[in-house]
């Protein structure tokens, strides 16, 4: 097995793989595998095999085969799904196969310090020069931005559906320290969480190869994890923020530690990406999805920080109420209304709610059909917009960010260069 980062990013486009055990339809095959992939998409398998194989192939197909293969290579199985079987003139068969579950390790069985990969539909790095870097005790990764990536972002609304390879990645190992293959992909599952906090929607990396320095290439892991299309979804992360991306990283590689956190903070992270996502089909479903997430960091920040017990958090207290007291807990007196002249004027329909009531009043509407509220599509984003900035700041709070950050209840006109995070100094 062969490959190495180009400058386009991506490795050599075909390994050669003779499995440790291979079936087809239950049979067992001795002939190699190709394995290979296109910058637009996963993994692919092909096989071609002599005229005595296409026989026994043949045989297995009238019998009612239905092309599933499972190969096994140094510990590492998948099954296959067939696609395609073409013969040819020489009688020579090719099967063209997709596995059924991404990225596929191939090799693996030598611990590497060098990994290297593809980001796909990453964060905005808005300068062909700005590398991001990021650091633990463990190891380095370096982001380099593509001049593929750069040139879509600034075609953004024309690319939203695409795939697009945005960054090489480069991970490191430190003096001494070394990863198996299921090391690597964990820690790049990990990254892919990170950067989703960052783009707002899901972070694809793959086509990793792992190498030993000064040698040659261990394993491969070849496709990618699950990503969403190009589309920016314009959150908090912005040019300003570039800076104290190492520090956050930082923050979020610790956070691994606590348990408890951990959880909160990847489920807080997959309702805001799903929110964000989902916004463009459903407000209504944005709008729901980003109350989970808040009753999510709400929850372990009033428990955690604020000091509630497990019988005041579960008494019927209102969610609103839950929510005003854990956005005060982390710093944030701002009427959280103040983008919003529509829904100020709204909340004179219910007796001058506040923007936590005012919330809860639309998203409980929009869930129970016997509580129907006539609101306006501009009045329904502006809401799904305050929730998310308060998921927002929730959870950089809990990664003890004070930096820059983009108001997204600003509807329109430029973002800038970013404003202060705006919580008030000293809490933690």
């Amino acid at each position: 097995m062969a490959g190495s980062i180009e400058n386009e990013g991506l490795p050599t486009a075909e390994f050669e793989i003779w499995p440790r055990s291979f079936q087809i339809d239950g049979n067992q095959v001795q002939i190699p595998l190709l394995l290979s992939y296109e910058r637009s998409d996963g993994a692919r398998f092909r096989t071609i095999e002599n005229s005595d194989i296409v026989r026994s192939f043949k045989a297995v197909f009238a019998a009612g085969g239905d092309g599933l293969a499972h190969f096994d290579s140094e510990g590492s199985g998948c099954e296959l799904l067939c696609i395609s079987t073409q013969s040819n003139d020489k009688s020579m068969l090719e099967r063209r196969y997709v596995p059924s579950r991404q990225p596929i390790i191939v090799g693996g069985s030598v611990v590497v310090n060098k990994v290297d990969g593809i980001v796909f539909n990453g964060p905005d790095q808005y300068f062909k020069s700005s590398d991001i870097f990021l650091e633990t005790d463990k190891f380095t990764v370096e982001l380099k931005f593509l001049d593929q990536g750069y040139e879509c972002y600034k075609q953004k609304r024309k690319r939203r559906d695409d795939t697009i390879p945005t960054s090489s990645i480069k991970l490191r190992c430190a003096e001494g320290e070394y990863l198996s293959a299921r090391d690597a992909t964990r820690i790049f599952a990990s990254i892919s969480v990170f950067l989703t906090l960052l783009k707002g929607s899901n972070v694809g990396i793959g086509h990793l190869i792992g190498s030993v320095s000064g040698g040659c290439d261990e394993f491969a892991a070849i496709g990618v994890n699950r990503f969403d299309p190009f589309a920016d979804t314009s959150g908090w992360y912005c040019r300003s923020a570039l800076s104290d991306v190492s520090e956050l990283f930082k923050e979020f590689w610790a956070a691994r530690n606590d348990q408890v956190l951990w959880s909160v903070l990847r489920r807080a992270i997959e309702f805001y990406r799903a929110s964000n996502v989902i916004r463009n089909s459903s407000v209504e479903m944005a709008v729901v999805t980003s109350h989970a997430a808040a009753e999510v960091l709400s929850h372990f920040v009033l428990e955690r920080l604020g000091g509630w017990s497990g019988d005041l958090l579960s008494e019927r207290i209102p969610f609103h109420s839950k929510l005003r007291a854990s956005s005060a807990r982390i710093g944030l007196d701002d009427d959280i209304l103040e983008k919003s002249n529509e829904l100020r004027v709204r909340s004179r329909d219910f007796n001058g709610a506040d923007g936590f009531e005012l919330i809860s009043i639309f998203r409980n509407r929009m869930v129970h059909p016997a509580k129907s509220i006539d609101y306006t599509g501009l009045e329904a984003h502006d809401v799904w917009q305050v929730l998310q900035w308060l998921n927002e700041l929730h959870i950089l709070f809990l990664l003890n960010y004070r930096g820059k950050m983009t108001d997204r209840r600003i509807r329109c006109g430029f973002a800038g260069e970013g404003e202060d995070i705006p919580l008030k100094p000293g809490f933690r």
